[in-house]
């Protein structure tokens, strides 16, 4: 079925000599906003199961949250029956503050779609925040022989500020901002929010990391230590429409 989030053109029908009204920047993100919805139209993880018929069995199907894991460390997830594909949000831990600069936040995953096995489990890892001065770790998944993690936010070193986890991002892959250098605000991530302030922590996108001085708070997960705090731990979740 074709996908029906197509934009509308960027041109007056009617005077197709007016110049468009949206800067190029604009525009991409129009292009990404369409291909992501795209391809959540084309690949909803959905249930094999489920569904009542006449005599009233079974519920609807809805977005359910599989598993949400907040605290650092390894485990596995049970998938539900009939359950064969899961979307995946994953941040690695952040990095923690130098001497007088903050820790980079972690590189974000978000609505990344991963096949699984129905009635199988999904082995992960949350990440650790980093201690002052120490590297945050990576966060992970593996389903079927393959795993897909996200790098953690680095330790800021002296004045200088540790690097965000990631490399250049995509639309569903986000990189981690960079932690401040001495006296400056860490960075945001992902394009959300700004970091602590004075040699701060960078942000993640559930909020910023944490100020001159101070740890980031660690219900902002993945976001790095302002100098001399701890960064924040990681994060990991799987959800899929089905009837639970």
């Amino acid at each position: 079925m074709a996908c029906p989030f197509i934009p509308p053109p960027l041109h007056s029908p009617v005077t197709q000599e007016k110049p468009d009204h949206f800067s190029p920047e604009w525009q991409q993100w129009f292009a990404n906003l369409r291909e992501k919805l795209c391809f959540f139209y084309n690949n909803v993880p959905q249930s094999t199961t489920g569904g009542g018929g006449g005599g009233g069995g079974g519920g609807a199907s809805t977005l359910q949250t599989i598993s949400e894991i907040t605290t650092s460390g390894s485990g596995t997830i049970t998938i539900p029956a009939g359950v064969t594909a899961v979307w995946v949000t994953m941040i690695a831990g952040g990095g923690g503050g130098g001497a007088s600069s903050g820790g980079g936040s972690g590189e974000l995953c978000q609505g990344v779609l991963m096949p699984v096995e129905a009635g199988g489990s999904v082995s992960y890892v949350c990440g650790n925040g980093g201690a002052s001065s120490a590297d945050g770790s990576l966060s992970s998944v593996t389903s079927l022989g393959i795993t897909w993690q996200v790098l953690p936010g680095l330790a800021g070193s002296g004045g200088t500020g540790g690097l965000g986890g990631g490399g250049a991002g995509s639309i569903f892959w986000k990189s981690g901002g960079s932690g401040g250098n001495t006296g400056a605000a860490g960075a945001g991530s992902g394009g959300h929010l700004t970091g602590g302030t004075n040699g701060g922590g960078a942000a993640s996108i559930w909020g910023s990391g944490g100020d001159g001085g101070s740890s980031a708070n660690s219900a902002y997960y993945g976001a790095g230590g302002g100098f001399s705090g701890s960064g924040a731990g990681g994060y990991v979740a799987l959800s899929a429409v089905y009837a639970p």
